[in-house]
Formats: structure tokens, sequence, C-alpha cells
């Protein structure tokens, strides 16, 4: 289906039912947040308690690099890999 702009679509929208998907999981460059003192987990755990969130703005370690790399290995004797 095509819309000629947002409030044609925004109109389309209201007047259906809606599913909504919710993807409810951390990036790939979550490891490197984490690292460099961002705590996502930590935070979304006080939020769902009702705890305050203390403001920490600019509160991070600098200059932290993070490097992946997937590798696959194949065999057919498993003792090769133990």
């Amino acid at each position: 289906m095509a819309f000629k702009d947002l409030r044609d679509y925004i109109e389309f929208m209201r007047k259906r039912n809606k599913l909504i998907e919710i993807n409810a999981r951390f990036g790939g460059g979550y490891p490197l947040s984490y690292k460099a003192g961002a705590n996502f987990s930590s935070l979304l755990l006080k939020m769902m308690n009702g705890q305050n969130l203390e403001q920490n703005l600019g509160s991070y370690d600098e200059n932290i690099y993070m490097l992946r790399y997937d590798n696959a290995i194949y065999t057919k004797e498993l003792k090769n890999l133990c």
C-alpha cells in the first residue's frame, strides 16, 4: 500500500488494529557501552522497580576499543576440538 505523506499513513493506522513487535534485546555494540560504564541492564531493573536513577551524563571511560570477529571450526571428529 502506498501513502502520499506521513499524515495519510497516520490516518490509515488510526483506523486499524495494531500489532507491535518488541525486539527486547541489546545490540552488538552493547559490550562496549557496558565496558565504558553504561550498565543499561542495571538501569532498566532500577526503572522497573521504581527506583530513582542517578544523573551520570559524561560519566564513562574514554578510549576503549572493541574488536569483534566470528570464527567457525568444522570437523568430523570431536576429539580434535577438546
